[in-house]
């Protein structure tokens, strides 16, 4: 194209052009490098499980089997019931609190 132009003003404009797909060019060799690195730190954590199907009607499962489930998750509902009344101790700590400024406040309402 450089050497089909006849005037200076042509190559200056061809010039030009190429310099701004040369900007494109770089920008997008940026943008496709920029997300090579993403796609070379992400992870995919997948967990994977079959529910069992407990139906008393189809199931060969005994009582004993039956039971002993039973049990299973009755301990893991109150493990579960435990661990959240854990988890409220930052309450439990600010209801006393609350009720000794009440009750300081009501006693020096009263003694006025």
């Amino acid at each position: 194209m450089l050497r089909n132009a006849k005037t200076t003003e042509d190559m200056l404009e061809i010039q030009e052009n190429i310099r701004e797909l040369e900007d494109e060019i770089d920008i997008a060799e940026g943008r496709l490098r920029f997300i090579d690195d993403r796609v070379n730190y992400s992870t995919l954590n997948l967990m994977l499980y079959k529910e069992k199907v407990r139906s008393s009607a189809t199931s060969k499962i005994g009582f004993g089997n039956r039971f002993g489930d039973s049990f299973t998750e009755g301990w893991n509902s109150f493990v579960a019931f435990f661990l959240g009344i854990i988890s409220l101790w930052p309450f439990l700590l600010l209801i006393p609190l609350v009720i000794l400024i009440w009750k300081k406040w009501r006693n020096r309402k009263k003694k006025e």
